[in-house]
């Protein structure tokens, strides 16, 4: 982000006074009162942002004439390098290390008063005798030495210019047909139906906030593609009693598909709100949304694995039947279910323990674990070996996992019963 000061508009508008006085000298031309009227027109880089307040950011418009309100930044954000940031104070986001924080940005109005005094004063003592001819040899003399001087610092002042670009086109979000949905309050309205939006342009260290009514008793599920845990990750906020924004759900990262989804059964017809948040780079992305009137399965995909709680000392017991032919072929493991469905499982262990688990069926299944839902490279152990009975017999170290079990092709279906034993290990 530039931080526009006086200090840095001080050598552009030298360099341009005395290449301009030049060029009118030769023709006989005053020169004053156009320098003046361009110091006044040039006052920022076209779409620059600053930071006006630790909560406001201000925007340079496309003609660069003028400043106006870009956003307003969250209750546990700041204003920092003209971004919102998750903190309490910029200063401590840079680790102190902040050379000029100007949180006085100036609106529109008086935004000509940035220019430096002294180079005003300076345009208008030369425009003020110069009207007609510059006949004064004296004052040709001293704009030919200020030129001389002013050419000992464009190299320099090139270099800036060029870093400067190069931090915007980071900072800087294009915007997209959405708009300026950066923040709750200009979150897009979005129809309640099935929809997908295209070429959303997703930002470095920006969010997009969408707003959709859903009623009670609807699966809403939500994609972006390209999507992970950290660059274009989905959160799901709805109102409170108090008209606090709480959080619902996270999305979670698909790996094997490079997308991220978001699935929630909504038990309250409401407005809903999403955001989607970037960590690196601006990318244009899809984002997929469905309704469904028909809430989703538990155990159908890995944002709701059905819970297994094998906190008691007693085997653990769970039986699937009808449920399991609804759903759908979401995952495979290393050594079974790329045609098949598969249904997933989650349980916690608490200390080193060593597990059992037997899965028995009327049908060809295999069986593999995972520390994460979503990320296959995080397998433990698969079998596939027996047709009525699969095994695992492991030592799992404190952690979440989940356990799938998986057909063995496409158009098989039945009844399933998973047994879990744990012993704690000495």
């Amino acid at each position: 982000m530039l931080n526009i000061s006086k200090q840095d508009l001080k050598p552009a508008f030298r360099v341009y006074h005395a290449f301009y006085c030049l060029v009118l000298l030769i023709g006989l031309f005053g020169c004053g009162n156009d320098v003046s009227s361009q110091a006044n027109e040039e006052l920022c880089t076209a779409w620059d942002r600053h930071c006006k307040s630790d909560k406001e950011i201000v925007i340079c418009n496309e003609s660069g004439n003028g400043w106006h309100l870009y956003t307003v930044c969250e209750e546990n954000e700041v204003c920092c390098l003209g971004v919102c940031e998750i903190g309490s104070s910029c200063n401590d986001l840079v680790n102190g290390d902040l050379d000029v924080i100007d949180l006085d940005a100036p609106d529109s109005t008086d935004i000509a008063g940035e220019v430096d005094l002294e180079n005003s004063e300076e345009a208008v003592d030369v425009s003020s005798d110069n009207e007609n001819d510059l006949d004064d040899t004296e004052e040709e003399r001293d704009i030919l030495d200020t030129a001389m001087e002013m050419d000992q610092d464009t190299d320099e002042f090139e270099r800036e210019e060029q870093s400067s670009e190069e931090d915007s086109a980071i900072l800087v979000c294009p915007a997209d047909v959405f708009g300026d949905n950066h923040s709750l309050e200009n979150a897009y309205r979005l129809l309640q139906e099935s929809q997908t939006l295209e070429d959303v342009m997703i930002c470095y260290l920006y969010s997009d906030w969408y707003v959709m009514y859903i009623d009670e008793g609807t699966t809403l599920m939500i994609e972006t593609d390209p999507g992970s845990i950290e660059n274009n990750s989905i959160h799901l906020y709805r109102m409170d009693e108090d008209d606090e924004l709480e959080i619902l759900r996270s999305s979670s990262s698909i790996p094997d598909e490079g997308i991220a989804r978001l699935l929630f059964n909504a038990n309250v017809s409401d407005e809903y709100f999403f955001k989607i948040d970037r960590l690196n780079d601006n990318v244009l992305t899809t984002i997929d949304i469905s309704i469904n009137s028909n809430p989703a399965v538990e155990g159908d995909y890995c944002e709701i694995p059905w819970f297994l709680d094998i906190t008691e000392q007693e085997p653990q017991f769970m039986t699937a039947g009808p449920n399991f032919i609804t759903m759908a072929n979401s995952t495979s493991g290393s050594c079974v279910g790329a045609d098949g469905r598969d249904m997933a499982f989650e349980f916690e262990i608490e200390n080193t323990t060593d597990v059992n688990i037997k899965v028995r069926s009327d049908f060809d299944v295999g069986v593999y674990l995972r520390s994460s839902c979503s990320d296959s490279t995080t397998e433990v152990s698969c079998v596939d070996i027996e047709y009525i009975v699969e095994r695992l017999q492991l030592q799992l170290e404190p952690e979440i996992y989940y356990l799938f079990v998986d057909a063995y092709e496409a158009d098989q279906s039945g009844w399933f019963e998973i047994s879990i034993t744990t012993t704690e290990s000495n």
